[in-house]
C-alpha cells in the first residue's frame, strides 16, 4: 500500500466510512502509539519508534496469517486487506503523531538547560490563548501550538524560560534577578516588563515587540550571555528596545532589522511629564503636537523642514491609534510621514 493509499484509509476512518474489523484493528494498534505517546523523545528516537511499530506490525501480520485459516484464494485476500489496513493505520497514527507534533513543537529548539534541572512543560494545544502566571507572580500569555520550559525552582540569580512559538510576557520587576527568554538563536533579557516574542516560520526568523519597560535582545552565545547586563548596551550582535519598538532576527543571515510595532500604545507612566487626557487642539502649532504624541508613545518624530512651524491643527484626535492621528495630522497640512527603523519622519512643504 503506498502513502497515499494511506491517507486515503486515514481519512476513511476519520469520516467513519471503514468496518468494523478495520475499526477494531485501527483501536488495537492506536493503543500500541498511545503507550509510547506521551514519552518526551528526541527527532532519533522517534524515527526508531516508528520503524519499531512497524516492524511489530509486521510480525503480528505474519502471526495473523498462520492463525487464521484460509478456505480460498478469496479469503486469503481478505484477510490481507486487514492485515494491510491495521499495518496502514497504525503508520498513518505513527506519521500523524509525529508530524503534528513536530510541527506544533518544533524541535529545532536545544534545551539551554543542564541535564540534572529538573524542568517544567507548558503546551499549549488548543485554540485560544493560554495563561500561565509563574512563582514570581510573572504572567505568560501562550500562544496556541507554543510552548516552554523552565526550572521548577529558579536560579537564585536568574529566571530563565525557553519559548518555541509565540508568547506575551507579562515579567515581574527584581533588579537582582533579570529574566531571559530562550527563542531559537536569540535570548531576550529584562528586569521587568512586557513583550511579545513571535516566531515566523516563513522568514525563518523572530521578532520582539516591546510593550512597556526596556528589553536587550541579543544572539545566543556563552560569550554574550555572560557579560551582557539588561543595562547595558549590547555588542554588535544585539540591540536595546523600548516601548512600541521592535526588532526582527533572520537566523540565516544573523542580521537584524529594527521597526515599530504594528499598533503602538501609549505609555502609562512618564516620569514627571503630566500628560492632558484629552486631545483636543484649537489652531495649535502642528510641532507641539507631534512633541506631545512624541512623550505619549515613547518614538521619536522628526520634522524634516523648518517650513513646518508655521502649520497649526485644529480637531480632536483623543480615541485615533498613533498611525490615524499622524495620518490626519499630516492630510491637514498636506504632509506625509514614514518609519525609518525606531524613528517617524514628518515631510512636506509647510503653511505660509
Amino acid at each position: 500500500m503506498t502513502k497515499i493509499e494511506f491517507h486515503q484509509l486515514l481519512q476513511r476512518y476519520l469520516q467513519g466510512n471503514c468496518t468494523k474489523e478495520e475499526m477494531l484493528k485501527i483501536h488495537r494498534w492506536y493503543s500500541l502509539l498511545e503507550n509510547q505517546s506521551q514519552l518526551d523523545l528526541t527527532h532519533e528516537e522517534k524515527d526508531q519508534l516508528e520503524h519499531r511499530l512497524w516492524a511489530n506490525i509486521n510480525d503480528e501480520i505474519d502471526e495473523s496469517e498462520k492463525v487464521i485459516p484460509l478456505t480460498s484464494g478469496r479469503r486469503k485476500n481478505k484477510v490481507f486487506v486487514y492485515a494491510g489496513v491495521a499495518a496502514a493505520c497504525v503508520i498513518i497514527t505513527v506519521a500523524s503523531f509525529l508530524f503534528f507534533t513536530r510541527r506544533i513543537f518544533p524541535e529545532k529548539e536545544i534545551s539551554v538547560f543542564e541535564t540534572n534541572i529538573e524542568l517544567v512543560s507548558e503546551q499549549n494545544q488548543s485554540t485560544i490563548i493560554k495563561k500561565i502566571v509563574l512563582q514570581d507572580k510573572s504572567i505568560i500569555h501562550l500562544s496556541p501550538n507554543s510552548s516552554i520550559s523552565y526550572p521548577k525552582i529558579f536560579d537564585s540569580h536568574k529566571r530563565e524560560i525557553q519559548l518555541v512559538g509565540d508568547a506575551f510576557f507579562e515579567i515581574t520587576k527584581d533588579p537582582e534577578k533579570p529574566f531571559l527568554v530562550y527563542t531559537g538563536r536569540l535570548v531576550t533579557k529584562v528586569l521587568g516588563t512586557s513583550f511579545w516574542i513571535k516566531t515566523k516560520d516563513q522568514s525563518n526568523s523572530i521578532e520582539v515587540d516591546v510593550a512597556t519597560g526596556k528589553v536587550s535582545v541579543y544572539e545566543n552565545s556563552a560569550e554574550s550571555d555572560q557579560n551582557i547586563t539588561a543595562s547595558e548596551k549590547p555588542t554588535n550582535n544585539g540591540v536595546i528596545l523600548t516601548p512600541n519598538q521592535r526588532v526582527e532576527f533572520f537566523e540565516k543571515g544573523g542580521h537584524w532589522v529594527t521597526g515599530l510595532v504594528e499598533k503602538p500604545i501609549e505609555i502609562k507612566e512618564i516620569k514627571n511629564t503630566p500628560l492632558p487626557e484629552k486631545l483636543v487642539y484649537n489652531d495649535k502649532p502642528i510641532l507641539e503636537i507631534l512633541s506631545g504624541l512624541e512623550q505619549r508613545y515613547g518614538i521619536e518624530i522628526v520634522p524634516a523642514s523648518e517650513k513646518l512651524n508655521a502649520c497649526t491643527f485644529t480637531g480632536d484626535i483623543t480615541e485615533m491609534p498613533l498611525y490615524e492621528k499622524l495620518d490626519l495630522l499630516c492630510q491637514s497640512i498636506g504632509a506625509t510621514y514614514e518609519i525609518k527603523g525606531t524613528r517617524i519622519l514628518i515631510s512636506g512643504n509647510g503653511c505660509d
